[in-house]
């Protein structure tokens, strides 16, 4: 009976053993993993709080718990995002491109990764420019694209244009300063060197070339009133030795710099006489017309005027120019009477020569007997009846004229009206070398042409037996 107390006595410490075995298990259990949890949470407070570097390390140490790769990658990426913001803030922009190009895909590291490149060669050009490396400034501002960069390079190549000119190299600064104005998007940096050659050139008194800049540098400052004053030098220094030619040019370009107007005209007059005589009559015009009321300028204008229309075939103008050419206009070796002749034929035939439509027609035959006369007419217009008349101008101020003529006659004068017969004659006459248009040209099939008063007329009269035939058609 006392044996069952014994068991009792050896149950209760082996309850009591596994209970603490159980106990010591699921602590194990709670520290090592609650231990993570905790030791991630820890992590991502870091890393919101800005500490990338600590928190990179702690989700590092985590390995593959949870998201901790992907965590640590993004803290590393971080790193290299703030330390890429703080080289660039100190002006480190190599250094910031690198840290930006390692950030990866980070926000938009890889945009900024760019920006600070250009930003390195922007930087380059300021260094290389500050030091006088004009050349290899315009390639590093080039490559930047970034900010003003273009101004920065229209300022380099404006100073190089600068240079040029001190060295005396025009051509070579003229083309510095096109491309200064290329890169600034305005004429000035071009129009302000070609301002300054014009001063280099006057400074070493060469005038022509220092007129020419000056009128090449358009508006910029007083450069219109600068070629002025050159012009009006040349012009005078022209004029006193006699030379008309040049001096006229010159005084035109002078324009209306104190008296060039006035003292320029007779010079002005010559060299549109020449011009006249070599027949320039486009370059005689514009010397006759500055040469304004001296001697017979204002005829031998219009002279001109009408001789450029003739060249270029408008009859029409060169009558009217003509017109108010006086008579007593006078220029040695060119006959204006003749010539005026010559417009007042040409503008006639021009007038004359055209197409003509059917206006009238009268057509009779009548026949006579001992004992009677017996006769037909008709006035009923008559189709195809036409006239066209075309002509050309030989050099020697002659024209040529063809022309067709189709008129309507009566072929036979029978008893019956209803047996009569009619057609419509062809004409064609040809005249070569006249000075004016004939007021009566011979047709063939023995009709005459009339013009009179802008029309023609067609008159036709024959005899055949006892008959007589007529025909007078009229045109206009």
């Amino acid at each position: 009976m006392q044996q069952p107390k014994m068991w009792k006595f050896i149950l209760i410490p082996v309850a009591i053993g596994i209970v603490l075995l159980a106990g010591f298990g699921g602590g194990a259990f709670y520290l090592m993993n609650g231990s993570k949890t905790s030791k991630y949470n820890q992590a991502v407070n870091l890393y919101t709080a800005g500490n990338y570097q600590e928190a990179a390390q702690r989700f590092e140490k985590l390995g593959d718990y949870r998201d901790s790769k992907k965590r640590t990658a993004e803290a590393l990426a971080r790193i290299h995002f703030e330390n890429g913001k703080n080289a660039f803030s100190a002006g480190d922009y190599e250094k910031a491109k690198e840290e930006y190009l390692a950030a990866g895909d980070y926000e938009n590291a890889k945009l900024l990764a760019e920006e600070s490149g250009r930003a390195a060669h922007y930087a380059k050009g300021e260094s290389l420019a500050a030091s006088g490396d004009l050349d290899k400034a315009i390639e590093e501002y080039k490559a930047s694209e970034y900010k003003d960069f273009k101004e920065k390079i229209a300022d380099l190549y404006t100073a190089k244009s600068d240079k040029a000119i001190a060295d005396g190299n025009y051509d070579q600064a003229i083309e510095f300063a096109k491309n200064a104005s290329d890169n600034k998007g305005t004429e000035e940096p071009l129009l302000s060197c070609y301002y300054k050659m014009g001063e280099d050139a006057q400074a070493k008194n060469d005038l022509k070339n220092a007129g020419l800049y000056f009128t090449n540098a358009k508006d910029y400052k007083d450069a219109p009133d600068k070629a002025k004053s050159v012009y009006y030098t040349l012009g005078t220094d022209a004029l006193g030795k006699k030379d008309y030619e040049n001096a006229a040019e010159y005084f035109k370009f002078a324009g209306d710099f104190k008296d060039a107007a006035s003292v320029a005209k007779e010079a002005f007059y010559i060299k549109a006489t020449n011009k006249f005589k070599n027949k320039d009559y486009a370059g005689a015009s514009e010397y006759f017309e500055l040469a304004g009321n001296y001697k017979d300028s204002k005829d031998l204008l219009n002279v001109c005027i009408a001789e450029a229309a003739i060249a270029n075939n408008k009859i029409g103008e060169a009558m009217a120019a003509y017109k108010r050419v006086s008579a007593k206009a006078k220029i040695s070796g060119f006959n204006i009477q003749a010539r005026k002749n010559f417009v007042a034929n040409w503008y006639k035939m021009d007038t004359i020569c055209r197409d003509y439509m059917i206006l009238s027609n009268w057509i009779h035959v009548e026949k006579r007997t001992s004992t009677q006369i017996r006769g037909y007419s008709f006035t009923s217009i008559v189709p195809e009846q036409a006239i066209s008349i075309k002509y050309s101008v030989n050099a020697n101020g002659t024209f040529n004229v063809t022309g067709a003529v189709s008129w309507a006659r009566f072929l036979n004068c029978p008893n019956d009206r209803a047996d009569i017969k009619m057609d419509v004659h062809v004409s064609r006459f040809q005249l070569t070398g006249i000075k004016s248009f004939p007021s009566t040209i011979k047709l063939s099939g023995g009709a005459k042409l009339v013009y009179k008063n802008g029309r023609f007329t067609v008159k036709y009269s024959k005899k055949s037996g006892k008959a007589k035939y007529t025909s007078t058609i009229t045109y206009t």
